[in-house]
């Protein structure tokens, strides 16, 4: 005799592979010459990052950006482009600082038209997500630890573990540009499953008694 309790757990089996990451990009608001603050709506509350520089950013598009639009932004693990969304545009070079109000589970970096400036360097580990064709072209990006060599017009997602703070170090380049977004701490995509399992184990056991 087949058990009724292999039932809930063979739809576990059958869970299929991951989706891609739905990530909440920043809406940005100047502060003044060389800062900017970003909020991000998880669902429940708010987030926000600051970011302040040694030097000033050229702009602070905060009603969206036509410069993040193509294909680079989700040929990884990001499921929506931040297309329309706010952007940062930059020309010189200097030290960001970007601290955050909570921690979060994963940081997003998309970056438009970065190209043959020297190295960035980031106090986090990165990892390059996706790169490809965005709005002025494409190029390369190659990561190392917390060091990003960028080449051409380079389009696409930096991805880095949640942290309070970081900081990222650039050259001049006459412009460039970038948004954040975050996951929060996700619930498990098998949850809502392992809880109609369960419940159906207690339905047996009720039935049965």
């Amino acid at each position: 005799m087949k058990s009724l309790y292999a039932l809930p757990f063979a739809a576990l089996l059958a869970l299929p592979a991951q989706a891609a990451t739905t990530v909440t990009w920043a809406e940005w608001e100047r502060i003044d010459a060389d800062s900017a603050i970003a909020s991000f709506w998880t669902g429940d509350h708010f987030v926000t990052v600051t970011a302040d520089s040694t030097l000033a950013f050229r702009a602070v598009e905060a009603t969206g950006s036509p410069y993040l639009s193509g294909p680079a932004y989700t040929l990884g693990s990001v499921a929506n482009s931040p297309a329309g969304k706010d952007l940062i545009q930059m020309a010189n070079g200097g030290r960001l600082t970007f601290t955050f109000s909570e921690m979060v589970d994963d940081i997003y970096m998309a970056y438009v038209s970065w190209n043959g400036q020297p190295p960035v360097t980031f106090s986090t580990p990165v990892t390059v997500d996706s790169n490809g064709a965005g709005f002025w072209g494409t190029g390369t990006a190659v990561a190392s630890g917390g060091v990003v060599t960028f080449g051409g017009e380079a389009h696409g997602v930096l991805k880095m573990a949640g942290v309070m703070s970081f900081t990222m170090d650039h050259g001049f380049e006459d412009w460039h540009g970038f948004t954040l977004g975050i996951t929060p701490v996700p619930l498990p995509a098998s949850a809502p499953l392992l809880v109609g399992a369960l419940g159906a184990i207690g339905l047996i056991r009720r039935r049965k008694a």
